[in-house]
């Protein structure tokens, strides 16, 4: 994935490059856990509409597989391609304190706030461009 001119990439944690999000150039970082989620929203939805079909059955494999039960029965809709899914995921899953993507949510809590980025631009477009779709689920799994 590249960024288009008018983006910069923002991330909270200089260790955790899974934490990364794309803002405008003139947009503010998120203050809070709840808005930067919705940062994250968008950015599984551009991998979404940039993977082709093959990456988006990877994907889903990764949901299948990798995921826990206790994951997947929290969720109403369990297909990658769906348009909630990625809602549901940051915002609607909650479970035990041992499952891979809560332990990611809750470690947000100790990231904000956070003005600036922890990562510099050059370090996160090559995270970017070797992130996809089957990736950035695979880092929550």
């Amino acid at each position: 994935m590249d960024l288009k001119p008018d983006e910069v990439i923002w991330c909270p944690s200089e260790d955790d490059l899974s934490y990364l999000i794309i803002l405008k150039k003139t947009a503010h970082p998120p203050k809070d856990r709840e808005i930067y989620l919705f940062y994250q929203v968008d950015l599984y939805n551009r991998l979404l509409e940039e993977s082709s079909e093959q990456e988006k059955d990877g994907a889903q494999e990764v949901l299948e597989l990798w995921f826990p039960w206790s994951v997947l029965g929290a969720l109403n809709h369990r297909d990658v391609r769906h348009p909630k899914f990625p809602s549901e995921l940051m915002h609607g899953v909650t479970m035990s304190e041992d499952e891979n993507i809560d332990l990611w949510k809750r470690e947000l809590d100790n990231l904000f706030p956070c003005p600036e980025s922890k990562v510099s631009q050059e370090e996160g477009i090559l995270y970017l461009k070797d992130l996809s779709l089957e990736s950035w689920l695979g880092q929550l799994a």
